[in-house]
């Protein structure tokens, strides 16, 4: 009967223990999503889309690729767009889409603008967080 209640004990032990880590692993996760959700930020994408003011056109295109859109206004203006989307889904079955549409202006083949709209457009930020952001 001893060995029997030692047993049982060391299952609800056991049991015991696997909920803490279980809660030890789902806090981890959400204290690590909430520090790393934070580091890729609106900002950071401006200033990588700011970073093309002045540049040549063909210099955009090497970079960013062939655009998914163009329209050329007149013999000096023109319009580059970037699509990019993406969807996900969680454990839930939540399905989550993402889209970032970013339009360039070229006037005499040199970016003079931008613009962008979506819940996509996020880049990482600089310092530490926005290195680790990187990676994740």
């Amino acid at each position: 009967m001893f060995y029997k209640t030692t047993i049982t004990s060391l299952y609800i032990d056991n049991a015991v223990m696997d909920g803490k880590n279980m809660i030890m692993r789902k806090v981890f996760s959400v204290l690590m999503l909430f520090l790393l959700s934070g580091c890729a930020t609106e900002a950071g994408y401006q200033k990588i889309v700011n970073s093309w003011m002045g540049s040549n056109k063909l210099n955009l295109i090497d970079s960013w690729g062939v655009p998914t859109s163009s329209y050329k206004v007149d013999d000096s203006t023109e319009y580059f767009s970037y699509v990019e989307t993406s969807i996900s889904s969680d454990s839930y079955g939540n399905i989550y889409n993402y889209k970032c549409q970013t339009t360039f202006t070229i006037t005499d083949d040199v970016v003079t603008s931008w613009k962008y709209e979506g819940n996509k457009c996020r880049a990482c930020d600089d310092g530490f967080w926005g290195t680790m952001c990187k990676y994740w």
